[in-house]
């Protein structure tokens, strides 16, 4: 269960660097490019590669059923009859799950919580406890 978290607004946005706008890197980001996110505490949050401790991926609740009901009738379905390879199965499957993800990433410094919102935006959610876990997103 997550702390109970107050979304910062009064204080001055985090600053996103990155090499193209940030709106466009949760989908379509291009081979190569770093997300850097400058927290209010000072600490640098990189998203260079795959499978980071401090990175997850957020499927909102109301998409569950449908991801699912998408799994069963655009890729188990079409596989089992024939009529999908199954690298193209493998592909179909990936794109309905990153279709239905937000990013999400967290501080190890301080423990806020960066958030991509519905329209792109990043949302930072900061703890109201200083001892709150500094590595929720890992496995």
């Amino acid at each position: 269960m997550l702390p109970k978290s107050r979304k910062s607004s009064a204080r001055t946005p985090p600053m996103v660097l990155c090499q193209m706008p940030y709106s466009s890197f949760n989908r379509n980001q291009p081979t190569g490019t770093i997300l850097k996110i400058q927290c209010r505490c000072g600490a640098l949050i990189v998203d260079s590669t795959d499978c980071l401790a401090h990175k997850a991926h957020l499927t909102p609740d109301q998409c569950r059923f449908g991801v699912l009901d998408a799994m069963d009738e655009q890729v188990i379905n079409p596989l089992s009859n024939g009529e999908l390879s199954k690298d193209d199965a493998s592909m179909r499957a990936r794109n309905i799950i990153e279709a239905a993800t937000r990013t999400m990433w967290q501080c190890r410094s301080c423990g806020s919580l960066f958030i991509d919102a519905q329209d792109s935006s990043l949302q930072c959610f900061t703890p109201e406890n200083a001892n709150n876990r500094k590595d929720i997103l890992a496995s």
